[in-house]
């Protein structure tokens, strides 16, 4: 027998790293169930849209998918990329989308019911009297109150720490509530966005919002182009 040659003996290196490979169907389940174990999947989509929904109280599904991301390689790094992107958008699409969307309307339900709330607590009782023309000491007095200081609306339902957006939509829902000028009470959703969107602007600008804006019944419901959450047709 021949002897083989040094050239055919010698193993022969790549002239390049080979690609990564696609994750297959079991690493990707396997992924999934490390990750569920590490923290329920509920658990972490309930702390993303507490993030998200002091941002954005109608958030895009830009927006949404943002979210989860920053998210996920702030505080779950090595998981986060494992992935490939079609991956990815295919995990995100199944597990999480749904889920978020529809723990943000939650979010966004219950500050409209405490707005509520308050708007007819506060109504329910008198206010104890005070003269229109009483001193500065005298009217901080009656102020420090307990009856007086519950009576603030914004106070009740947000219970400080509050973000811009929460604020322009706590407005914006009693305003809605209130307006003499509006003959419904119902809380529609595409009306509801423009109201924030331009409460939300004059409070980032530091704009002063006027009595007129509280009663500007001028907004109209827009035909389509929902952008948000699955065109669900929740009216919060």
């Amino acid at each position: 027998m021949e002897a083989k040659t040094e050239a055919e003996t010698t193993a022969v290196k790549p002239t390049s790293t080979p690609a990564k490979p696609l994750m297959t169907k079991l690493t990707f389940f396997k992924l999934r169930d490390s990750f569920l174990q590490i923290q329920k999947l509920k658990d972490v989509v309930k702390n993303i849209s507490k993030l998200l929904i002091k941002v954005s109280i109608y958030p895009t599904k830009d927006e949404c998918y943002g979210a989860v991301e920053g998210y996920l390689i702030l505080n779950y790094a090595s998981f986060f990329s494992n992935f490939t992107e079609d991956d990815w958008i295919a995990y995100y699409n199944e597990n999480i989308h749904k889920q978020l969307t529809k723990q943000v309307q939650s979010i966004r339900g219950t500050l409209s019911s405490k707005s509520m709330e308050a708007i007819f607590s506060i109504f329910r009782f008198r206010l104890p009297p005070i003269n229109t023309n009483a001193g500065p000491s005298e009217v901080a007095k009656w102020k420090r109150k307990p009856e007086v200081k519950d009576s603030s609306v914004i106070d009740r339902v947000l219970q400080g720490g509050n973000s811009n957006a929460e604020l322009a939509y706590v407005l914006v829902t009693c305003s809605t509530i209130l307006n003499p000028h509006h003959d419904e009470i119902m809380l529609k959703k595409n009306i509801m966005k423009q109201k924030v969107k331009k409460f939300l602007e004059k409070i980032n600008n530091q704009t002063a919002i006027k009595y007129s804006d509280f009663e500007d019944n001028s907004y109209e419901e827009e035909e389509g182009g929902n952008e948000t959450e699955d065109d669900e047709e929740d009216d919060v």
